[in-house]
């Protein structure tokens, strides 16, 4: 039997300042009561598939993320929302 290592992410919101022209700035972070599981294997896309189907938007990774903390914008480059892993 094959066990598959998995992660227990919380989401945190945002709250942002700024605009498409000028930039954006994270105003605050707020702890949401949304957790997700998800193992090693899964992929970006997969990834940001969950997230954003629970916001209605088409989301990207942004290249800032690791394996700690994953930071998600919209097609904009509005920052959205970030996971974070929690031991």
């Amino acid at each position: 039997m094959n066990a598959t290592k998995t992660a227990q992410y919380r989401l945190f919101l945002y709250d942002v300042w700024g605009n498409e022209h000028d930039g954006w700035d994270v105003n605050d972070v707020f702890k949401s009561g949304y957790y997700f599981s998800a193992g090693v294997e899964h992929t970006d896309a997969e990834l940001t598939n969950m997230v954003g189907d629970l916001f209605g938007l088409q989301l990207q990774i942004d290249v800032g993320s690791d394996e700690n903390t994953i930071y998600f914008s919209d097609e904009n480059g509005k920052p959205v929302c970030e996971l974070r892993i929690e031991e």
